[in-house]
């Protein structure tokens, strides 16, 4: 009876161990992301530390469910040294994996403003891009590598290990051994999983602290657990599907003839973290990064309230070509919904006579991007690969993500001058991504204080080399030009150089710019609220497109529309219009808000707002489980 006794202290003692662990690594997590939760709410903050254990407790129990009836063992044989170094040493491996995601994560919040789900493991641990993504990684968060290290080193050290006792098994023993593993492994999944009908999820993080604070509560293990399998969207009723369709509806038809259609070319650029706060003309705060593209804005109709749908580059994608944007933790990419047909812009446009083409100097299969492109309707996708076809590694090559963007977008501009016209090109930049890592022939050609900055100069610098040799093309003034960030960049994390103050929505300001080469007719700066998945429609309206299809997005030009953005973090759906700012979790009393310069002021959402945002999460929901995404599926 002593051995089992003081093998159930033992367990005990080493999930308390790793207890502390995990709120070190929770620690260490505000103090290197500290500029996300100002200003500091000391209430706030001892709530997400004290609800954090919850779910701290429930990721470690997961991944030590198969090592508690070890603990339990009666036998004789549990005494042999090596025996019990084993178990040490597999319990901390997989432990240490656990502590390995919080530290990781740690460095990447900074670019997703979130906890990252169970998409971090396949496409940082497990992807095409982990050879060239780790050892990036450990280079330029050397400091992540090194409290990973001690951390490991205290787990070997302090690890509490096993006390031997030279005892007989006594027959009783073995039936009590048995009896209790079970009761604390069944203990242990209800605490695991909770007690409620529902099982304890991300989304709980918001019954103990503000969203704001949602990443601190949680855990890296406990929200890849949670969110692993999880390809579904809950289906949503609110309403009637006629009182639905009067507060919001995806389904779009323009009034224009066959003979209006403008066969106009279409370029859509995807700007690596290029936030709106980086550029000058749309930031009246401090000064932009971006002369080139400032003095594209001034000859364009740009918008100084839009936003991104998500935080990461494979939400933006579908969001921008088939105005689709992420409501749930799985990304449309990595999803069963992938699969649904749908009326993306290369799609409907290759349909009209199109030729399709998407560039994207990463690696191909890079997020799976490839792929995308092939379903959504895309003829070609230029990569690396297609790149290097006709040119070397030699200077072009970043040692990292891919081709620099001066190269690869001198290249895109070659390709696209031997296509028929009309055509639909996407160009996705990749250069003012982390590492940033500049040629060197301009490494020194930019003094700004951060490398991201730089990064942001020298990735303006190539837009400009691609539109002054693209000038003397002859396709260039047929065409209708676009220009999104697919996220913010982490310098949009930092206060500013007037305020302290972090505004939760500016990390998804980015720039929406539409520009026609000399048509003094459309250049406008608006105020509206807009959204990447407004770009599909709008584009459509440009284009005098006269057939029906299904986007989730609005027209940005109908000044009769209903402004808003919307974006998922974590269970919680934010909504931005004109008035105020409404984070909504199901079950809860929403919070609304009104965003000034340097605070927010608590307010109560109406009727209206509510009824929409209730809408769009029911006829999305609707649309893609039903797979109605295209209005060939009707």
């Amino acid at each position: 009876m002593k051995r089992f006794v003081s093998n159930s202290i033992l367990l005990i003692k080493r999930l308390l161990f790793l207890m502390a662990l995990y709120t070190f690594c929770r620690a260490y997590f505000l103090i290197c992301n500290i500029s996300s939760f100002q200003p500091i709410n000391t209430h706030e903050l001892f709530w997400s530390f004290f609800a954090g254990l919850r779910f701290d407790f429930s990721a470690i129990l997961f991944l030590n469910i198969l090592f508690y009836i070890p603990h339990f063992f009666p036998f004789k044989f549990v005494e042999n040294k090596t025996y019990q170094s084993v178990l040490k040493q597999i319990m901390l491996f997989v432990n240490m994996f656990g502590i390995l995601m919080n530290i990781i994560d740690t460095g990447y919040f900074s670019f997703q403003n979130g906890r990252s789900g169970s998409d971090f493991l396949s496409n940082m641990l497990f992807s095409a891009d982990t050879v060239n993504l780790l050892p990036v990684y450990v280079r330029d968060y050397w400091y992540h590598t090194l409290v990973f290290v001690a951390l490991y080193v205290v787990g070997e050290k302090w690890f509490p290990k096993y006390k031997s006792y030279d005892i007989e098994c006594q027959k009783f023993a073995i039936p009590i051994c048995v009896l209790s593993a079970v009761i604390f492994t069944v203990g242990s999944f209800f605490i695991y999983r909770g007690f409620g009908v529902k099982t304890f999820s991300v989304v709980d993080a918001m019954r103990f602290t503000e969203a704001k604070y949602a990443p601190l509560t949680l855990n890296t293990p406990f929200t890849v657990v949670r969110t692993m399998g999880k390809t579904g969207i809950t289906l949503r009723t609110y309403f009637d599907d006629d009182k639905a369709a009067s507060y919001y509806s995806a389904q779009h038809h323009y009034s224009f003839t066959d003979e209006e259609f403008s066969q106009k070319n279409v370029v859509i650029f995807i700007l690596e973290s290029f936030s709106q706060r980086s550029i000058g003309t749309l930031n009246t705060r401090e000064k932009g990064y971006t002369p080139f593209l400032d003095s594209i804005i001034g000859k364009s109709y740009a918008f100084t309230n839009a936003f991104a749908n998500g935080t990461k580059s494979i939400q933006a994608v579908p969001a921008i070509l088939s105005s689709i944007p992420q409501m749930t933790d799985v990304t449309i990419i990595g999803s069963k919904y992938a699969a649904n047909k749908v009326d993306a812009l290369p799609l409907l446009l290759r349909e009209e006579g199109y030729q399709t083409a998407f560039f994207h100097g990463a690696f191909n299969g890079t997020m799976g991007f490839d792929k995308y492109c092939e379903a959504v309707g895309f003829d070609r996708y230029f990569g690396m690969n297609e790149f290097l076809e006709e040119n070397s590694m030699d200077g072009n090559y970043d040692s990292d993500w891919g081709i620099f963007d001066d190269k690869f977008l001198l290249y895109s501009k070659e390709q696209i001058d031997d296509f028929k016209q009309p055509f639909f090109a996407t160009i996705f930049t990749i250069s003012s991504h982390h590492p940033y890592v500049l040629p060197e022939e301009y490494k020194n050609s930019f003094d700004e204080k951060k490398p991201e900055l730089n990064a942001l100069r020298y990735a303006d610098f190539s837009l400009q080399k691609f539109f002054e040799a693209a000038r003397s093309s002859n396709w260039f003034n047929n065409t209708i030009f676009v220009f999104v960030a697919d996220h913010t960049s982490p310098f949009s994390f930092e206060p500013d150089v007037t305020s302290a103050y972090i505004s939760p929505i500016d990390r998804h300001r980015v720039p929406i710019v539409f520009y026609t080469p000399n048509d003094t007719t459309f250049v406008k700066r608006s105020q509206r609220i807009v959204q990447q998945i407004d770009i599909l429609p709008s584009l459509l309206y440009k284009l005098h497109y006269n057939k029906p299809f299904i986007a989730f997005g609005e027209n940005v030009f109908d000044e009769h529309g209903k402004p808003c953005a919307l974006y998922y973090n974590a269970g919680t759906f934010t909504y931005i219009d004109s008035s105020s700012v409404i984070e909504y979790t199901e079950n809860t009393v929403p919070l609304c808000y009104k965003v000034y310069a340097d605070s927010i002021s608590k307010t109560t959402p109406t009727e209206a707002q509510m009824n929409h945002l209730k809408a769009f999460l029911q006829e999305y929901s609707h649309r893609m489980i039903f797979n109605k995404t295209s209005v060939s599926e009707q």
